[in-house]
């Protein structure tokens, strides 16, 4: 409703003060034209009033055009509203509203172009009334009341209650306890490198910049304890530190790295927390490291790292602030308070340990819209789990106005947010129930509204306020869950129990809200802003390349035995000045800053930006080891070297420049016809040049090609394309050895038989007295045989195998045809058939 003014001229329904004052409304026929149409301005505005305190108000007056005189100023009041849903409606629509002018007094009038009102009003109210207001300049030039312009806000009634009669230091009135939790948040811009993606949180840490703005509202009790939680982003702690370095920091810029020097503001603002930290009774508590989104993690089944972003929050914020911060208060904020049941298992369970969730009560939707039911659910989760319903409407009102918008002043706004805490008194004035203000992490206030909404939500009211308090602020609950604490079934809304470790007796803060509200949803629209899938998947794929880098950074060749050997390191300097803020920077591109619904493409690109940043430093150190070797290799024998150079191309001193532990790896496509040792280890210092000369055997003759691999000392490929040497192997296989020296000793035996049979006929032939065939003399006669003559009977004498003789050769000598068979009938010139 604050938001709305008006400059349309509109008249009482006389032409008469008296008759608007006697109770005349503002509406009606009979209008007058305004001379000039006026804008009203509220510069002060208390909200709140009683039969003890006047309403005090001042403001503005800006007219069109010059020439009007006789401005006076009226606050006129509506029919007063009694439900949260009506003053929603009056805030839509102010001027549809009949408001009257009798109650509040006397006009005031204009001066210099300022008014001012300090009257107490006339009401009769007497108990906690909330009114919709109207105050509007007329004109009183000529007789006539003229309305130049209005403005609308809201009035809130609070005279003191009387006792209640069982008790003597009782009210009537039970206000409404109030817990407020403000994330201390800035978008990620810490690099692996140490640079900042820009140098826009120097003007957010600067004097009147937002998270100065924030930090001076907080710092306003830093002296006693404070009722507001803080959510502290352990991202933006960390680039503070890099800022409040004493020899400055350094940062991206489209023009290439610029350096800052030490920022006086950063250890400014890391003061402020520590103090308010260290104050006993308020209540901080750490998000996930990069505010990581806790819900898109686990929906890609990604939970460890989902429990790494969780539990590194909290180390760094101890570590920066103290170690309160991580042993004591077990509380999640998830971004604008979405989470689905899954991720309020995760949070409960016994290895995050998490007793408090906020969750916007969207997703603990109240079963009734009157009366607005306490925050306070115990969800049975894996484990008994405090869910706190954050009121969304209350925090719209809050953040509605903008440090760089026009609108509404400080003043209005605050009694929005004003009237709504009395409303959600008002609907159940004796039972109290407990509101969470829940803001966003890009809160950016007006100057000075942030200051003035956690003064209302966080101080209580004076003693001498001048009016009964409805608002009673409380710390977060953040005690251990009573395992006894039980839920309406399936709905999973907590049905009743007290928490241990707040407060003895059951109030507010205590009670749960049992079935006035139901149980946890997630409705479509809070899964479609999710970092997708898809982009998780990608950036953990990153997060993979980057954790191959350990074993290379952090191993090392020793020399055992003359054998070389990779030997694992117990501590890695490396590691965690080069691995680990890779792994951290990428787990940031994962931020609840880079969701759909935060400004669009702009943030978008800034989660691009952090990742292709690893990514490129990735590759550089991958890519700085690179192999040079002969394009052919040719193998004399069956074994034989490949010689290889290994150099790590980058110059100690330049980025990413790092000794490096890899292993050489031979293979081929024919794994018959190479072996090679599976592995060569060693390890190369920035700029170094490594010989190597690897062994190779083949059992074959042939080209055929072989690949060099670089690999982690885990067996993970270092580069994605392997070094080509064409190997030439002129040694003999083994089968075509065997076959070879098979054909050698057949050839052998069959010279060997050859020459006993020749030696066995020549043995014949020297027991007869004859030569052997082609020795030159005839052979001698057989004993037993005669010669065939005329004489010699038929039977008495062998007959003869006549011998024929072949045709001579062309050296003159003949064989027989035994002599030819024996030679395997080849013969012995081309002349002999």
């Amino acid at each position: 409703m604050s938001t709305a003014s008006s400059t349309a001229s509109t008249a009482s329904p006389t032409t008469g003060a008296g008759s608007t004052a006697n109770g005349g409304t503002a509406g009606g026929t009979g209008t007058t034209p305004a001379a000039a149409p006026a804008t009203v301005n509220l510069t002060r505005f208390d909200g709140v009033a009683s039969r003890e305190l006047p309403l005090r108000l001042g403001g503005s007056v800006n007219l069109a055009s010059p020439g009007n005189a006789g401005l006076m100023v009226e606050v006129w009041v509506a029919q007063n509203v009694d439900s949260r849903a009506k003053l929603d409606a009056a805030r839509a629509n102010p001027t549809k509203l009949s408001y009257t002018w009798a109650q509040l007094g006397e006009r005031v009038p204009v001066v210099g172009g300022a008014f001012a009102f300090d009257q107490k009003l006339s009401i009769t109210k007497t108990g906690l009334t909330i009114y919709p207001m109207k105050v509007r300049v007329v004109s009183t030039t000529g007789g006539r009341v003229t309305e130049l312009g209005a403005t609308y806000t809201f009035l809130v009634w609070a005279p003191a209650q009387p006792l209640s009669s069982t008790s003597a230091s009782a009210t009537t009135l039970a206000p409404t306890a109030v817990t407020t939790v403000l994330p201390i948040s800035s978008k990620p811009r810490l690099r692996s490198d140490g640079l900042l993606t820009d140098n826009d949180l120097a003007g957010e840490i600067a004097t009147g910049g937002r998270l100065d703005r924030l930090l001076t509202a907080v710092d306003q009790a830093s002296d006693q304890p404070f009722s507001i939680a803080l959510a502290l982003d352990p991202t933006l702690l960390k680039a503070l530190t890099v800022m409040e370095n004493a020899s400055g920091y350094q940062y991206a810029s489209p023009s290439g790295v610029r350096r800052s020097d030490k920022s006086d503001e950063a250890a400014k603002v890391l003061a402020a927390l520590r103090r308010f930290a260290g104050t006993p009774g308020n209540v901080v508590f750490a998000l996930p490291w990069g505010d990581a989104d806790i819900t898109a993690l686990l929906h890609a089944d990604q939970a460890h790292d989902a429990r790494l972003a969780v539990t590194n929050g909290r180390m760094v914020v101890a570590q920066i602030l103290g170690d309160t911060v991580e042993n004591d208060i077990k509380a999640a904020y998830p971004v604008d308070g979405l989470a689905d049941k899954q991720t309020l298992a995760f949070l409960s369970d016994q290895a995050i340990g998490m007793s408090t969730v906020i969750l916007d009560d969207q997703l603990l939707p109240a079963v009734r819209a009157t009366p607005t039911p306490t925050a306070l659910t115990v969800q049975q989760s894996t484990n008994p789990v405090r869910a706190l319903a954050a009121d969304s409407r209350l925090a719209a009102l809050v953040t509605a106005p903008r440090n760089d918008q026009a609108g509404p002043s400080v003043d209005q706004s605050l009694a929005d947010v004003r009237a709504e805490l009395a409303m959600i008194t008002a609907e159940q004035p004796s039972k109290s129930r407990l509101a969470v203000l829940a803001l966003p992490r890009d809160w950016d206030p007006p100057v000075d509204f942030a200051k003035r909404v956690l003064g209302l939500v966080a101080a209580p009211a004076a003693a001498d306020a001048g009016y009964q308090p409805f608002v009673e602020p409380v710390r977060l609950p953040t005690g251990p869950v009573d395992p006894a604490a039980g839920s309406d079934g399936a709905s999973g809304a907590g049905t009743g129990g007290t928490t241990t470790g707040d407060t003895a007796a059951a109030t507010a803060t205590t009670t749960p809200a049992g079935s006035a509200r139901g149980g946890l949803i997630y409705p479509e629209w809070a899964a479609a802003v999710e970092i997708p899938t898809g982009y998780v998947d990608a950036v953990e794929h990153l997060r993979d390349e980057a954790a191959t880098l350990t074993p290379v950074l952090c191993d090392q060749v020793v020399r055992v035995a003359n054998v070389n050997t990779v030997r694992k390191l117990d501590t890695c300097d490396l590691y965690a000045a080069v691995v680990e803020p890779m792994k951290n920077t990428l787990m940031t591109a994962l931020s609840v800053w880079w969701r759909s619904d935060r400004d669009g493409a702009d943030r978008r690109a800034g989660a691009v930006q952090l990742s292709q940043e690893v990514d490129g430093r990735t590759n550089s150190i991958r890519n700085s080891i690179q192999i040079t070797a002969s394009e052919k290799v040719t193998l004399t024998s069956r074994e034989g070297t490949v010689p290889l150079t290994v150099q790590n191309m980058l110059e100690d001193g330049e980025p990413n420049a790092y000794p490096m532990t890899v292993i050489l790896s031979l293979s081929s496509n024919d794994q018959t016809r190479l072996s090679s040792p599976a592995q060569v280890p060693l390890t190369i210092e920035p700029g170094a040049k490594a010989q190597v000369e690897v062994k190779l055997s083949s059992d074959s003759a042939g080209t055929f090609p072989v690949y060099v691999q670089v690999l982690t000392p885990d067996g993970e490929k270092l580069t994605s394309q392997p070094a080509r040497i064409l190997v030439r192997s002129t040694a003999y296989g083994s089968i075509a050895t065997a076959i070879t020296y098979a054909a050698v000793g057949l050839f052998a035996a069959a010279v060997v038989l050859r020459l006993v049979r020749r030696a066995r006929r020549r043995g014949r032939g020297d027991a007869s007295g004859q030569t052997t065939p082609g020795g030159g003399e005839p052979p001698s006669a057989m004993t037993g045989v005669t010669s065939a003559g005329p004489e010699a009977t038929p039977s008495a004498d062998r007959a003869t195998t006549p011998v024929r003789r072949i045709q001579p050769n062309a050296a003159g000598a003949q064989r027989t045809e035994a002599e030819r068979a024996y030679a395997g009938g080849v013969p012995a010139n081309p002349s002999e058939p």
